[in-house]
């Protein structure tokens, strides 16, 4: 931790589908225990997951270039994801409601082995074996949230959103 100005020199998005949300000019310059909000747009134009990349460049001496992962999952609007019909035991995927307040609920809730909820920078928020009942959710602030639900031997992330 050091209380020079950081220097961020330039930031780039790899990729197609996320954008910077109206016009960065570099270098911004932050002083000690200063802010600098950045806007990021998700633009996808076709329901699937994305993967693609936000760098910084600073003039920071231990970490000059931060790279993050920046994932968006695009589901068409107003649908409920389709069960995965690749197994004969049935699908796990998020079904009901979405957006939420309260209570998220899962069908085949039986063959679910665990379920985590994380927010879109990664963190995770719930890890829970008790689900067949839903899962509370009702501490979450409103706003979109990657819900990983793992079992029989099958892993699914979809995006929850909070009101």
């Amino acid at each position: 931790m050091g209380f020079d100005t950081l220097i961020v020199d330039d930031i780039e998005l790899t990729g197609t589908y996320f954008h910077l949300a109206g016009s960065v000019n570099c270098p911004i310059r932050l002083g000690y225990n200063e802010i600098s909000r950045l806007g990021i747009v998700f633009t996808p134009a076709v329901p699937g997951t994305v993967n693609e990349t936000l760098s910084i460049y600073s003039n920071d001496p231990d970490n000059p270039i931060k790279t993050t992962s920046l994932i968006g999952i695009a589901q068409p609007t107003g649908l409920e994801p389709e069960p995965d019909k690749s197994t004969s035991q049935g699908s796990l995927y998020l079904n009901y409601p979405n957006p939420a307040s309260d209570r998220v609920y899962f069908t085949n809730p039986e063959e679910i082995e665990e379920v985590r909820v994380y927010s879109l920078t990664g963190i995770e928020l719930i890890k829970t074996t008790h689900i067949m009942a839903g899962i509370d959710v009702s501490e979450l602030s409103a706003g979109t949230y990657l819900v990983k639900v793992i079992g029989n031997r099958q892993e699914k992330t979809r995006m929850l959103s909070v009101e």
